[in-house]
């Protein structure tokens, strides 16, 4: 049998939480209409651009309650930077609402403008 070292990605500050509390379900839609709220937004625009797109927020009652891995370090990190990936997400929904739509802008992460105002929106 071979060994395979899995590892979860997630923010700094939620493994003392995880090892106290242990992993439990996000309520993604608070998640959405607190962006929404601190960037003077109602959530409907924000819900309705993350359906159009079938991001995660909007599909994640596919995943229950499974607690997902992954393989590899590189994934772990990249997986970690979303987290939580709700608010990820909410977020291009709303630089989206403002600057063009998924069709416009399939990709704002691969404009550095876009990502940088990403990046100053997460503490």
């Amino acid at each position: 049998m071979t060994d395979l070292t899995l590892r979860h990605g997630t923010t700094r500050s939620s493994p003392e939480r995880i090892i106290d509390q242990s992993f439990e379900l996000t309520d993604t839609a608070a998640i959405v209409r607190d962006v929404a709220r601190a960037h003077r937004m109602s959530a409907a625009p924000v819900l309705d651009k993350l359906q159009t797109a079938r991001r995660y927020v909007v599909v994640q009652h596919r995943r229950d309650a499974s607690v997902w891995f992954a393989a590899t370090r590189e994934d772990a990190i990249t997986w970690a930077q979303w987290a939580p990936e709700a608010k990820w997400e909410a977020l291009w929904a709303v630089w989206q609402i403002h600057h063009g739509g998924y069709d416009l802008v399939p990709a704002p992460w691969a404009d550095p403008s876009a990502s940088a105002w990403h990046v100053w929106q997460v503490p």
